[in-house]
């Protein structure tokens, strides 16, 4: 019997972090992976992280030149969409902004959310504001939407709850 992937998506802000080098993303990624999990970003983390690296203006250009360049080394996968669920993602990113749950200005934040759970990932690891989302009116929304729950779990709760240690 072939054993199921187990996938942990990661948000635009874990990857500029790796970008960035920081010690506990990079930790984080490396437990994860030798626990099982496939790391994999989203088409809106790519376009974001893309965005990012080609305009020099962004704050965060120098981490996601970085990160665009490190992905595959660091095991992180891109994973495309089939066209036709593009329009599930657009939708599903419109209801959780109309029912309160992200910000009006967050459709990107809501597509990664979309398109988590289309691809099958167990967990999307954040530092951003996403991790604010109250967790409960969220699994209501995918349930809503007839897609599968994703936990969305801040790195600094993944850290506990992996119990990692970042020396001092």
């Amino acid at each position: 019997m072939a054993v199921a992937k187990k996938f942990v998506a990661l948000d635009t802000n874990f990857v500029l972090d790796l970008g960035g080098r920081e010690p506990s993303s990079t930790l984080i990624l490396d437990a994860l992976q030798n626990r099982g999990f496939s790391a994999i970003v989203t088409p809106t983390v790519v376009f974001e992280i893309a965005h990012f690296a080609s305009h020099p203006k962004e704050d965060c250009h120098e981490d996601a030149k970085i990160a665009v360049a490190g992905l595959l080394g660091w095991k992180v996968t891109p994973i495309p969409l089939p066209p036709l669920q593009n329009g599930f993602v657009e939708l599903f990113s419109e209801y959780v902004r109309a029912e309160g749950l992200l910000g009006s200005a967050e459709r990107n934040d809501g597509k990664i959310l979309a398109e988590a759970s289309l691809l099958g990932a167990t967990y999307l690891i954040t530092t951003g504001d996403i991790a604010k989302i109250d967790r409960f009116l969220l699994k209501a929304a995918y349930e809503d939407k007839h897609l599968r729950p994703v936990d969305v779990v801040d790195k600094k709760i993944m850290l506990e709850l992996m119990r990692i240690k970042l020396s001092a």
